[in-house]
């Protein structure tokens, strides 16, 4: 599944090259996990810590249409996951960092006096590494995972220029499978939330 959207993506980009129909856009990214569910018998209400990354990503518009497939990009986030009855005894469990391409076909409306909006789904890969299992020496290891994603989202530049700023929101419906020393213990749940703001340039 990952080398075929790596090769979808890919094709989009050389078309997007072509014709000319590509915007870059640059941000900051704040992602914010939502869910907090037992992992396993002694890991209660697991919860991954939010944080932030640059997001560069590519939108690439079909023809003269209003449809488009924008490619996200990041630069890797780190995250530790933290357990515990209630806020008041939670403690860190895990740390991992991963990287999490996506890949969303959405609507643009017509823009107004430089203003418009969109809407797209689309799906994420998470991709984990460096799986750390704090104060053991046990090996853990999180699955490579495709998970669906919504995104909504606003722009604006001025007529005539190819600059812009934008500002979406995201929603990944996200969960992996943990191992320990090749074992499974349980499933941790993410469902991120993901705000962006930056700017953008029409080629």
């Amino acid at each position: 599944m990952l080398k075929h959207i790596l090769l979808a993506t890919s094709v989009i980009a050389l078309s997007a090259t072509a014709s000319a129909n590509l915007t870059f856009k640059a941000g900051l990214g704040y992602l914010n996990p939502t869910a907090e569910k037992d992992i396993a018998a002694g890991l209660p209400n697991a919860k991954v810590s939010s944080e932030m990354a640059v997001l560069p990503s590519f939108d690439y518009r079909f023809a003269n249409s209003l449809f488009s497939a924008e490619l996200l990009l990041a630069s890797p986030f780190e995250h530790t996951v933290s357990v515990g009855a209630n806020d008041a005894n939670r403690g860190d469990v895990a740390k991992f960092k991963h990287l999490p391409p996506t890949l969303t076909f959405k609507y643009n409306t017509p823009e107004y006096n430089g203003f418009g909006a969109n809407i797209g789904i689309g799906a994420t890969v998470l991709v984990p590494y460096e799986e750390e299992l704090l104060g053991s020496n046990a090996k853990l290891e999180a699955d490579t995972v495709v998970a669906p994603a919504a995104q909504i989202g606003v722009t604006y530049s001025k007529p005539s220029s190819p600059w812009g700023v934008f500002a979406d929101v995201r929603y990944v419906d996200l969960k992996t499978d943990l191992e320990v020393d090749g074992v499974k213990i349980g499933e941790l749940e993410v469902n991120p939330v993901v705000y962006a703001l930056g700017v953008s340039h029409k080629f």
